[in-house]
């Protein structure tokens, strides 16, 4: 038997507008919502993305005006002449650092010089400088001769200090190498030079 419903206008109606809805909200939370979410997601890579782009093009920046730099250095190296000192003026030369690291702030605690080692085109001169100073004291005394004394090359350094103490300040050991000029007649007999 085919029984038919007896149902008023608006039930039919409600019935429609409630199925709808439920198919409406299916559409939403299946389809619409999970591309609204891609979206947020994509929109904040592209963002991230602009963010990292930025942070590449003055990185770029940065490393193509150290390059010019590093070039123009170059340049003005090989543009001056080298005239390597006599190392029978140590003693001038140790007296020369020892006012050089007081300048920055270094208080000297030995600078003693090694045995010569002749060569070929120049003589090697060990120093060894020990003090005590901030640590930025000891950066600045070391770009400092970089830049002043290009006869002069850091052999080693070390810093230590005493954790313990409170007032301790890095005590560096620095092992420089003085490049001299070579001696025509061959080093002199026993130099012991003064401190």
């Amino acid at each position: 038997m085919n029984r038919v419903w007896d149902l008023p206008s608006w039930a039919v109606w409600a019935g429609g507008v409630a199925l709808s809805a439920a198919l409406t909200a299916l559409a939403y939370g299946g389809l619409v919502g999970p591309s609204h979410d891609r979206q947020r997601q994509t929109d904040a890579m592209r963002a991230e993305l602009a963010e990292q782009a930025v942070e590449t093009r003055r990185l770029e920046a940065g490393a193509n005006a150290l390059a010019r730099s590093l070039e123009a250095t170059r340049r003005e190296l090989a543009d001056q002449p080298r005239r390597l000192g006599d190392r029978r003026a140590l003693n001038q030369r140790i007296a020369d650092l020892i006012e050089l690291a007081g300048d920055h702030g270094l208080e000297v605690l030995q600078l003693e010089p090694g045995p010569a080692e002749p060569g070929t085109h120049f003589t090697l001169v060990p120093l060894r400088l020990e003090a005590e100073a901030d640590f930025a004291q000891h950066l600045s005394l070391l770009d400092t001769l970089h830049r002043v004394a290009p006869d002069l090359a850091v052999a080693g350094l070390s810093l230590r200090t005493e954790p313990r103490a409170e007032a301790s300040r890095p005590r560096a050991e620095v092992r420089l190498v003085w490049f001299t000029a070579t001696d025509p007649d061959g080093p002199p007999a026993a130099e012991t030079p003064r401190r």
